[in-house]
């Protein structure tokens, strides 16, 4: 087992001497274990025919997870998960063009289930900071906030080699998207709730437990319809079929 006080001190080290020893301390975590980590990703967003969202830098996540229970397969009762924090700066590509960041929260707790089979609860709220403002063609942006509530379900292969791959597919159980329209001259900002949909993740993990590769994928389907106001009209506002990518590669701290 490595000595906790010794990467504790190259840590603290590292913060002084610059990323030479940032790189040294990082061989002394291990994501086979309960960890703290950092990654780098890129981010899509698509409605098919209405507009695109995609990363122009990569973006970012500062996380905590811990796997041990699903890769040895240990009792049901036993729990393993993730808490992640990550930000981006995307393109909005649609009415005209418009940068800007976007904010993501994630949460996913497992419990096995035999034979690699394990089970969970996910919540993932994503924050798109896209107004108040106006695109390079003068139409007008507004906010958006996506909540998701999902049950993982997945299965972990082990190799002989000591490393894994994990596969989850998430089972949607109901998102909500709230459009701040009022940033856009509207009186009201309508709440869609999406009832239908799924997602799939997928990582690679070495035995040295050094880094990790991992694709996110969520499908989800046409939202039901609510009012959307201005001062001369009423209509119907539903938000759209998406889809969302994300690869990335991630290391322990």
């Amino acid at each position: 087992m490595v000595n906790k006080k010794k990467c504790l001190f190259n840590f603290l080290l590292s913060s002084v001497v610059g990323q030479f020893l940032l790189i040294q301390n990082a061989a002394c975590a291990d994501l086979n274990e309960a960890t703290s980590f950092f990654d780098i990703h890129y981010y899509g967003y698509t409605e098919p025919g209405v507009m695109d969202e995609y990363s122009r830098l990569p973006s970012i996540t500062i996380g905590y997870q811990d796997f041990e229970a699903i890769r040895d397969s240990q009792g049901l009762g036993s729990l393993s998960g993730t808490v992640e924090l990550s930000a981006g700066y995307i393109r909005y590509d649609g009415t005209g063009l418009l940068d800007h960041w976007y904010s993501k929260f994630l949460a996913e707790v497992y419990t096995p289930v035999g034979r690699n089979f394990y089970v969970g609860l996910g919540y993932r709220r994503l924050f798109d900071d896209l107004g108040p403002g106006a695109t390079n063609t003068g139409a007008l942006g507004y906010d958006r906030l996506s909540q998701y509530f999902y049950l993982p379900l997945g299965y972990v292969i082990n190799f002989h080699d000591g490393g894994s791959f994990k596969y989850q597919y998430n089972l949607f159980i109901e998102g909500s998207q709230t459009s701040y329209l009022t940033q856009a001259g509207y009186l009201n900002d309508p709440e869609n709730t999406q009832s239908s949909g799924y997602g799939l993740d997928v990582s690679y993990l070495p035995a040295s437990g050094n880094w990790e590769g991992y694709v996110r994928y969520w499908h989800i389907d046409t939202s039901d319809l609510v009012a959307c106001n201005t001062s001369r009209t009423t209509a119907l506002c539903y938000e759209p079929q998406n889809e969302t990518i994300e690869i990335g590669f991630r290391v322990p701290f």
